[in-house]
């Protein structure tokens, strides 16, 4: 009689985490890419035949300027007269965001509170774009992603963990664990 190997639980646990964490990263590098441009001012870039663009500082306010102009009530208020003539601080804000939401689904060090923060960002941009004839999926394919991401655990970079003391490596790994 034959018998068929069985899986670990720790590996059907992990499987979807690692599923999971390729979708966090990408969410990661969106929004790590666009912080960074707003860094640098990086906005058309070209990829061989693949022309694009990334959402620079400058074309973040012009968008903001866009949206409020549809926008209503407190929102528009309080886009009209306090974030755009006040924009040097909430523009560094916005990249200061971006990088750090970035940066934590990377690497998924605080990877749940990173994606909570990335689909409140989102929201905000929801929000500010009400009224000005979007898509209408435009950003919940990007806010309903990272709103899952935040509830559920999707994984980490084990070495950082390691550095953290929170894991140990495993014998397979040619360290043997204390």
């Amino acid at each position: 009689m034959t018998t068929l190997p069985t899986r670990s639980h720790t590996n059907e646990c992990e499987a979807p985490a690692r599923s999971l964490s390729a979708l966090r990263i990408f969410f990661g590098l969106v929004y790590l890419t666009n912080g960074l441009a707003k860094v640098t001012g990086l906005g058309i870039f070209t990829l061989g035949p693949w022309r694009s663009f990334l959402i620079n500082y400058d074309r973040a306010r012009e968008i903001l300027r866009e949206d409020a102009a549809t926008s209503f009530g407190a929102y528009h208020d309080l886009v009209t007269k306090v974030v755009l003539p006040h924009y040097a601080v909430f523009g560094v804000l916005v990249t200061v965001v971006e990088v750090l939401v970035g940066v934590g689904l990377i690497t998924g060090l605080w990877g749940r509170f990173a994606a909570l923060g990335g689909a409140l960002h989102t929201l905000n941009l929801q929000i500010a774009a009400l009224g000005h004839g979007e898509w209408a999926f435009e950003y919940l394919v990007v806010m309903v992603p990272l709103l899952y991401l935040a509830v559920v655990p999707s994984g980490h970079l084990r070495v950082l963990d390691r550095a953290h003391g929170l894991v140990r490596p495993t014998s397979g790994q040619g360290t043997a664990a204390p």
